[in-house]
């Protein structure tokens, strides 16, 4: 076996050399994916590279709110003025009336 220090020493040495470059390129890719997930969430630059995605999103976007913010009214079962009356009250004074 030529297991010597010195032999030993040397494959220490190369296997340091080896780890220390796959930890660079590791640090490397993600370093890249971190910059790739920032990027995507920069809405200046997303609309910077797609302008005509943010024109129309924001023409849905606006549709969309008007429609929300200028919805009809309710309509409710009770003529303006008057006070809504439970269905207890109701079917006595419908009884009521046709009892007349």
């Amino acid at each position: 076996m030529n297991d010597t220090p010195e032999v030993i020493r040397q494959q220490m040495e190369d296997t340091k050399l080896h780890l220390t470059e796959k930890l660079e390129s590791l640090e490397c890719q993600v370093s890249d994916g971190v910059q790739s997930v920032t990027d995507v969430f920069d809405l200046p630059l997303q609309i910077e590279r797609h302008p005509w995605l943010a024109v129309g999103g924001s023409l849905v976007l606006g549709y969309l709110a008007s429609e929300i913010l200028h919805a009809p009214p309710i309509k409710s079962n009770y003529e303006p003025g008057t006070e809504p009356r439970s269905s207890q009250s109701a079917d006595q004074a419908n009884s009521s009336q046709s009892l007349l």
